[in-house]
């Protein structure tokens, strides 16, 4: 395997991922990218197969447009053929077509769909050098290690941001002492009381998981019709909208790709006919298990949606948390903690 990144993308996205190959550079990763590193006079078809077959990494820069490309499909084909990992990066709203899900669609892949454009394609830069540094990366471990990756990038990323706002908040905080003395620190104390995961178990839906001592728990009777919801977590901000809910149904002997398959067909239904635009979609896990995880707007509401699931002893588990983007953000980790504290019983 090869030491340079292969970018592979449609004519009508040039200026992505000439970004993208710009990026990368800068962060003194080697990239492969046509038709800048072909020489005058040799074979275009040749050198295309050499550069993909001399790579560690593939990037796909994809699109409507790679989605249609012939000459896409060839180069990710070689990729997959060679063992290359490949490493989508999506910059329409829109999910393969049959042709490339054969060669991505188990893949998990990253979100440029919203703008700003240069903040996802850092991101991109951050999970690529973090792939570069698995000397036993191969095709087969590339879902796993991609989700990992993005993970510990978007952590970073994150970190960033919290160094960011504890300066502000310091600030904040001085000036708060000046006006009202140790309030703002009580507040503080009762907001994190709030917030302390307790144990919660449904017997009869077979899980357990931390939920916020703070946040308030419902458990609603069976509604005909509608799939049973074993409990509801409301966010704190007064709007019944924002929430945690888990469900679960019979899979009906389906497997979790089986099942996958099926909510993936309703997802892009649902993006065609701009009741949802996607943010992000990819395997993920849930009690060690294989999990899907889509993260989305519902148009209609604004609310934003992130939802988990997962098959196990022929049930299907849900988790769908629902928040207006403002909260969503804020009290995302807290909802992520609760998600990796899933646990079946």
């Amino acid at each position: 395997m090869g030491d340079h990144i292969f970018i592979s993308y449609s004519s009508k996205n040039k200026a992505i991922a000439d970004a993208v190959c710009h990026k990368l550079e800068e962060r003194k990763m080697k990239c492969w990218i046509a038709p800048r590193d072909i020489l005058p006079g040799s074979n275009y078809a040749e050198e295309l197969i050499k550069a993909i077959d001399g790579s560690k990494l593939f990037v796909l820069i994809f699109s409507k447009d790679s989605n249609q490309s012939q000459h896409v499909l060839r180069e990710c084909e070689r990729a997959v053929s060679h063992g290359i990992p490949i490493v989508p990066f999506r910059i329409s709203d829109v999910l393969p077509g049959a042709a490339l899900q054969y060669f991505i669609g188990p893949q998990h892949w990253l979100d440029a769909i919203t703008a700003p454009c240069a903040a996802h394609i850092n991101r991109l830069a951050d999970t690529v050098h973090i792939l570069l540094t698995q000397e036993d990366l191969t095709q087969k471990s590339a879902g796993e290690a991609l989700v990992e990756a993005e993970a510990l990038a978007v952590q970073r990323q994150q970190q960033v941001v919290r160094m960011r706002r504890t300066t502000i908040m310091l600030a904040a905080v001085v000036v708060v002492f000046a006006v009202v003395g140790g309030a703002w620190f009580v507040t503080q104390q009762m907001n994190q009381a709030s917030m302390n995961l307790v144990p919660f178990t449904d017997n009869a839906a077979g899980f357990q998981m931390q939920v916020p001592q703070g946040w308030t728990r419902a458990q609603p009777s069976p509604v005909a019709g509608q799939p049973p919801i074993a409990v509801i977590v409301y966010l704190p901000t007064g709007n019944q909208s924002e929430l945690l809910y888990v469900n679960n149904v019979s899979a009906q002997g389906a497997s979790f790709d089986n099942v996958t398959s099926s909510n993936l067909e309703k997802t892009q239904s649902l993006v065609n006919s701009n009741q949802i635009t996607m943010q992000e979609s990819g395997l993920t896990s849930v009690d060690g298990q294989n999990a899907y995880k889509l993260v989305y707007t519902i148009n209609s509401s604004g609310l934003q949606c992130m939802q988990v699931w997962t098959v196990n002893n022929d049930t299907v588990y849900n988790l769908t948390y629902n928040a207006l983007p403002q909260h969503y953000t804020q009290y995302l980790s807290t909802v992520q903690n609760m998600v990796n504290s899933f646990k079946f019983i």
